[in-house]
């Protein structure tokens, strides 16, 4: 329906939408209901039009979203990962998340908040789900943005310190935390693209872009005004 979409192209292109229905369903604990008409309206056409999305596609895949912990210890190796996002930790998030479908794009995401002062306790989730919707323009540009619905649960499956990826220019590596929806469909086909979790170290091809909204308690995920520069520039 046109009132779905519409709903969505308000909600990703304006920043202070974006922050207005996250920061809300936040303080109400991902309860729609407790939300205000316009704001409960608003976040069903979402649900639904991700739902539906969702009932088309079917198939699985690998894709990346930057948080920001409640930390000051810059997480760059599997020790400085906190005891929340351990292997076998159980988080979910009440909001709505916005990923990339390429690790790259979500390097550059978490570089730039370093550079800009806010990324000391920059990590990146990498995970794997059948959910949300793709609204990526990969066809012409550095683009592969995918919205995670909200109240997706999801399990730590492990923490790769050196998950490779290509950058303009070369290689280069970082620490990612693994995660796996915890409810999973019969139906479920892994991905086609993308790295698998078992083993470790295995070539990835890379997922994802995201406004600051907040994730697993305390943890802040970026937005979707917040684009990486495209592959090839500086």
């Amino acid at each position: 329906p046109q009132s779905q979409i519409r709903e969505m192209g308000w909600a990703v292109r304006d920043p202070q939408r974006w922050r207005h229905l996250n920061s809300s369903l936040r303080a109400a604990t991902g309860d729609a209901q407790q939300l205000p008409e316009r704001d409960r309206r608003s976040v069903q056409r979402l649900d639904r039009l991700i739902q539906s999305y969702e009932r088309d596609s079917g198939r699985g895949h690998v894709v990346y979203a930057v948080a920001e912990l409640p930390t000051d210890t810059a997480v760059t190796r599997r020790r400085d990962v906190p005891e929340t996002l351990q292997p076998g930790a159980r988080i979910s998030f009440d909001q709505y998340t916005m990923a990339t479908h390429t690790l790259h794009e979500a390097a550059a995401v978490a570089e730039r908040r370093r550079a800009e002062g806010a990324g000391a306790s920059t990590v990146i989730l990498e995970i794997e789900t059948s959910r949300g919707l793709y609204l990526g323009r990969s066809d012409s540009l550095d683009d592969t943005s995918h919205l995670l619905p909200r109240g997706l649960g999801m399990r730590v499956a492990g923490i790769d310190e050196h998950a490779d990826y290509a950058r303009p220019g070369g290689h280069d590596s970082t620490l990612v935390v693994q995660l796996r929806d915890t409810a999973r469909d019969p139906d479920y086909q892994p991905p086609v693209t993308g790295r698998r979790f078992e083993p470790p170290g295995l070539w990835r091809t890379p997922h994802t872009t995201p406004t600051v909204s907040r994730g697993p308690r305390g943890i802040c995920t970026t937005s979707p005004t917040e684009r990486s520069s495209p592959v090839g520039t500086a």
